[in-house]
């Protein structure tokens, strides 16, 4: 049976359509309970707060963050994380006037 090159571009430009229609309907779906908003899951860091990674983070804080009931291997990873960012910030902290 032979298509229409017409025919081919209707039904791709439908099957398109559609594709979009139902991926944005997943993914951020209403009345489903879930918000893809990284707004409302991220705590807001006080005035006297430091954000992690930020100039004022120290290592000590760093690790104070790692949460307690963290298997061995997460905690493994976020103290190797803690110490190269530690190290990362030493020569920023080196420059004069800091």
């Amino acid at each position: 049976m032979q298509h229409s090159i017409w025919q081919v571009m209707s039904l791709t430009a439908l099957i398109a359509c559609m594709a979009f229609v139902f991926g944005c309907a997943e993914y951020g779906g209403a009345g489903n309970g879930y918000s893809h908003s990284s707004a409302e899951t991220t705590p807001a860091a006080g005035p006297s707060e430091v954000s992690a990674g930020t100039q004022g983070d120290t290592l000590e804080a760093c690790m104070a963050r790692i949460p307690s009931n963290a298997t061995h291997g997460q905690r493994m990873i976020a103290e190797r994380t803690c110490q190269r960012d530690n190290e990362n910030r030493q020569p920023i902290l080196a420059v004069p006037g800091k």
